[in-house]
């Protein structure tokens, strides 16, 4: 695995802080000497929700992303889009109890980059914090965990509500059709008993009198 892949690119909030890409390449160089068994361990931990603030790099990717230090795009390499991967992972974790894929080399590259894309985001020595301990508030919710654009999460709204619109009908409809089936189902079950308690001493005047009461 290259370092480059990793460090390209990395962002400082001041000029001052040039120095600090020496850690990410620290991270990197530590982390790839790392035996298999240690990076598991290591990935299941943050992804557990310890030594990591995860709520709080979101938030600061975010802001990131909205005074356009960042793009919002789909293409690998992408900071925005491996952070949403890397929660994706999170969330995979708190459902299943267990990580996406059991490549090693997949989840050694996880655990690269929860280390260093605050950095490459242009955190600064905030993201060397964030990296290292759990800051966040208690009790957030995994389900916040993602970054997207005003424009793209207004359009995806729009989508979802119409979707949610759409099956709200279709079930509206279903239960209007229900309801009909279980009047028409009472009535006759009405009509069946009434017929069988008239069989023994049939009456054709009592019995039309009462199909005409029913209605």
């Amino acid at each position: 695995m290259a370092m480059n892949k990793h460090t390209q690119g990395m962002m400082t909030n001041d000029s001052a802080l040039t120095g600090f890409t020496l850690w990410p390449r620290q991270e990197v160089l530590r982390i790839e000497a790392l035996s298999d068994q240690d990076v598991l361990s290591e990935l299941e931990g943050i992804v557990d929700g310890r030594n990591y603030s995860w709520h709080s790099i979101n938030e600061l990717m975010k802001t990131q992303l909205y005074k356009g230090a960042l793009e919002f795009t789909f293409d690998d390499g992408d900071v925005i889009f491996e952070w949403n991967n890397l929660c994706d992972e999170k969330r995979n974790w708190e459902e299943k109890r267990r990580l996406s894929s059991s490549s090693t080399e997949f989840n050694r590259d996880c655990l690269i980059n929860l280390k260093i894309l605050p950095a490459k985001a242009g955190f600064g020595f905030e993201g060397s914090r964030l990296v290292m301990a759990n800051l966040d508030e208690p009790n957030l919710l995994t389900k916040d965990l993602w970054v997207a654009s005003e424009e793209w999460e207004a359009q995806a709204f729009k989508c979802f509500q119409a979707k949610y619109d759409n099956s709200v009908g279709e079930e509206d409809d279903d239960e209007e059709d229900e309801d009909e089936d279980e009047d028409e189902d009472e009535d006759y079950e009405e009509c069946e008993d009434q017929e069988e308690s008239d069989s023994d001493d049939f009456d054709e005047d009592e019995y039309f009198d009462s199909l005409y009461k029913m209605f």
